[in-house]
């Protein structure tokens, strides 16, 4: 249970998908995308998602 605790851990990318689901289920997230940094793996959560045509300039 520590590890909801503490700030970084290292685990198996499947214990972290875990791990994001958790946070996006807490959290009342639309989902989770899980991006490189060097050598680890970063998952955050994200709200709503918008599409929308780019305005003319």
């Amino acid at each position: 249970m520590t590890s909801f605790a503490t700030r970084k851990i290292h685990c198996s990318e499947d214990e972290a998908w875990a791990f994001a689901a958790v946070a996006n289920r807490l959290g009342n997230a639309n989902g989770v995308y899980r991006g490189p940094d060097g050598t680890a793996l970063v998952f955050m959560t994200f709200g709503e998602v918008k599409l929308s045509t780019p305005k003319s300039r």
